[in-house]
């Protein structure tokens, strides 16, 4: 098993059987981030028979991360600045945290709530580094345990970040219920967002206005789009060029994608090639 970034405690792994090589990266990013460092790929890795390698960001090119990053601190800033709150639905295991730890390191001064599963997965982030060469610390300074559902009317200026990350359920619903009829507030997409989710429909509507229908307990609640959506891409995944270099670096025989849509695979496919890569269909493998 090797360190594959992503979030705490992601792995890939170098499999062998008889003398043939397997790697599968799992979700894996290059990119260190305030919770976990980049993958780093072990010399056994290196000209394996095969490369199973995630492709969820594999049609997607990112400007640099700090630049986004700034982005973030920056729209978080202006919002508090002005009197309103953000809401960041986000995953529960590592970009909630994430998240809350940018917070921490950039606005200190900023109040922050973290909310839903997020509280559980924060407290173990903490646990599971304590004593460790980079312990993380969440709570404390301006974070804090969301106070539900009091926070929803009396938290009124400050950063609620909770579950789901996608909008399909949790408090985040809840909050969003609340905080995108308010004109000087901001709903910030920070991930991943499925073609079908709540969270993909909120981004298109926001460039078109009108109200948005939300999953409320069984059933459906319409809310007016006052606040600002926007998307912070903060994805934890590599993106196009991140997957090339892992694909450079493995120099493996055939490269199998995985974890990904399948049109976006096609196209990255055609990339591998150019770059005299050996593509294989995501099927029983069959070794050169």
């Amino acid at each position: 098993m090797f360190p594959a970034g992503h979030i705490l405690g992601a792995a890939g792994v170098v499999l062998r059987a008889g003398d043939r090589r397997v790697v599968v990266t799992g979700d894996i990013s290059g990119f260190r981030q305030e919770s976990v460092d980049g993958y780093a790929l072990p010399e056994s890795a290196r000209d394996a028979d095969l490369l199973v390698m995630e492709t969820t960001c594999c049609g997607v090119e990112r400007d640099d991360r700090d630049l986004r990053v700034g982005d973030f601190v920056r729209e978080v800033r202006e919002i508090h600045q002005g009197g309103g709150r953000v809401l960041v639905p986000a995953f529960a295991l590592g970009r909630a945290q994430e998240i809350a730890l940018l917070m921490r390191r950039h606005l200190p001064e900023v109040p922050v709530r973290i909310d839903g599963m997020a509280v559980d997965l924060s407290t173990a982030f903490e646990t599971a580094t304590a004593g460790s060469a980079r312990p993380l610390t969440i709570f404390g300074g301006a974070v804090a345990i969301a106070d539900r559902p009091a926070d929803f009317d009396t938290f009124r200026n400050g950063v609620v970040i909770t579950t789901s990350g996608m909008l399909t359920a949790g408090p985040a619903v809840q909050w969003a219920a609340r905080i995108l009829p308010e004109p000087g507030s901001a709903l910030f997409i920070s991930g991943y967002q499925d073609e079908e989710s709540p969270g993909s429909r909120l981004r298109k509507l926001s460039e078109q206005g009108g109200g948005f229908t939300l999953p409320a307990h069984g059933r459906e609640v319409t809310v007016p789009v006052r606040a600002r959506v926007a998307t912070m891409g903060l994805s934890a995944h590599a993106d196009r060029s991140g997957l090339l270099n892992i694909a450079d670096e493995v120099a493996a025989h055939q490269i199998m994608l995985v974890h990904g849509l399948q049109r976006r695979q096609r196209m990255f496919r055609e990339v591998l090639r150019v770059r005299h890569h050996t593509p294989t269909e995501t099927t029983r493998w069959r070794p050169l």
